[in-house]
């Protein structure tokens, strides 16, 4: 994601964070990704959810990604401290 408005027609005021603390991850020998932290990832879905969710808590896609990386993650809380 670019934090720059300009590119994709919108932003998140997490994404410049987001982009300046990702961590580079392998998925192959030749592929590296970066991946936001856990708790940056969880704050653009709530800003994207409050920017185009329109209260719509079972049909958002954000709100399900949110939910898929908060079960089960017990260490989240701390992590977002």
């Amino acid at each position: 994601m670019s934090d720059d408005e300009s590119i994709l027609g919108f932003s998140n005021r997490w994404y410049a964070k987001g982009i300046e603390t990702a961590v580079t991850c392998p998925l192959n020998e030749v592929l590296n990704i970066k991946r936001l932290s856990p708790e940056l990832f969880v704050a653009t879905k709530l800003e994207a959810y409050l920017g185009r969710g329109n209260d719509d808590h079972i049909g958002s896609r954000d709100i399900e990604d949110i939910l898929l990386v908060v079960d089960g993650r017990g260490e989240l809380v701390a992590e977002a401290q």
